[in-house]
């Protein structure tokens, strides 16, 4: 469940941020910070991995031209290792309703479902989660922080 609450105080769950990148280079998705303390805007941004995310403009659901490239590099590295399952989380800043921003998260998932596929990525290395803004940041309100919350994240499921 911590995936999931990544970018939130979700309720029950603590807070959590980014941490420092191993000795191999890899930055863990999030580490626990104090408990019901909300992130602050910085954080937020800093959490984002932006080499697993491909981000949307607002209100938009097809993959523009940079994030077309970084998902034939997701693509290549997937063929590579046929073993490795992906799941593509779609999020949306809170800016619409409920039942709009889930809608526009799926359809923003299967936007980059479809171009993985396009690009020979099997379907079964695939999984497909849409959480729309419920699970995004309240404290975001900056263009950039908003900006960061309109994306698919990648996430290697081990």
């Amino acid at each position: 469940m911590p995936v999931l609450c990544l970018l939130t105080a979700c309720a029950g769950q603590p807070s959590i941020a980014p941490s420092a990148p191993d000795k191999k280079g890899k930055r863990p998705a999030a580490v626990q910070v104090d408990e019901g303390k909300p992130l602050s805007e910085a954080q937020v941004i800093a959490a984002v991995d932006d080499e697993k995310s491909i981000y949307f403009a607002s209100g938009q659901t097809m993959v523009d031209e940079p994030g077309k490239q970084k998902l034939q590099l997701h693509a290549a590295r997937l063929k590579e290792n046929p073993k490795l399952q992906v799941r593509l989380v779609g999020y949306t800043d809170d800016r619409g309703s409920s039942s709009y921003n889930l809608l526009i998260a799926e359809q923003r998932v299967d936007a980059v479902f479809r171009l993985l596929r396009s690009y020979g990525v099997p379907a079964r290395q695939l999984q497909r989660y849409a959480l729309g803004g419920e699970k995004n940041s309240n404290n975001c309100t900056s263009p950039a922080c908003l900006a960061k919350m309109r994306r698919v994240e990648l996430i290697d499921k081990e």
